[in-house]
């Protein structure tokens, strides 16, 4: 049990280091020179593994939550459906690259002001982004299976109320991330200066609310054998 207490401690230390990357590399897209170096270029694949990787870690939770409780059907359950949406989640992720990769495409293109703007290039690239923005919706919808998942583990969870709303805590995060998908969905076919700032910043506080309930679920759940 002590190995296992010093694992999710080091998980919730881990998230919180995620995060200060994360927040770090986004500040770079909006504010100039926050980079000591003050390069600007954003390495855009790097972003998407640190969004990813508090997902794939939380994972490791629903895991040991399954194998700690090996008599409650609810648990295997919730490790189940959580693997899905972790799966919804990543592509999820891998799809926002993609459309973010084209939309840097076609703003090369744009900025090229002797290239026929109405050329079928960039119809055709609006066109995939769409699609994909659309595709990307529908996954993403999946990703709120974690929300069931946690449903499923209060059975487990109840009897240890601070674990209970660590939970809580993680389920109210990920509905923040799903209005911010709604949002940028909302937004994805206007012009790319006017909602770009406001979708970064929104993201940062996703961010935070999304890492901090996870770090705060490893480290309860490192506790979970002491006294409440």
């Amino acid at each position: 049990m002590k190995n296992q207490s010093n694992l999710f401690k080091c998980l919730g230390i881990v998230v919180l280091a995620i995060l200060c990357v994360l927040l770090f590399k986004r500040s770079d897209m909006i504010f100039d020179g926050v980079n000591l170096d003050g390069n600007s270029d954003i390495d855009i694949p790097e972003i998407y593994v640190f969004c990813t990787l508090p997902s794939l870690m939380l994972l490791v939770f629903f895991i040991y939550l399954w194998k700690d409780n090996k008599d409650n059907q609810f648990a295997k359950y919730a490790f189940w459906t959580a693997a899905i949406a972790i799966s919804a989640i990543v592509m999820t992720n891998l799809l926002g690259y993609v459309i973010d990769q084209k939309w840097e495409s076609i703003n090369r293109i744009t900025a090229d002001y002797s290239y026929d703007q109405d050329s079928d290039l960039l119809k055709n690239k609006y066109e995939s982004i769409a699609l994909l923005s659309n595709i990307r919706a529908y996954i993403s919808a999946a990703t709120m299976l974690l929300v069931v998942a946690f449903f499923f583990a209060v059975d487990v969870l109840r009897k240890n109320k601070k674990l209970l709303w660590a939970a809580v805590f993680v389920v109210i995060a990920w509905l923040s991330q799903r209005y911010y998908i709604v949002q940028y969905e909302h937004y994805v076919n206007q012009p790319y200066a006017e909602y770009f700032e406001n979708y970064i910043v929104f993201q940062m506080i996703t961010d935070v609310l999304q890492a901090a309930s996870v770090a705060y679920l490893f480290f309860v759940y490192a506790l979970k054998d002491q006294p409440q």
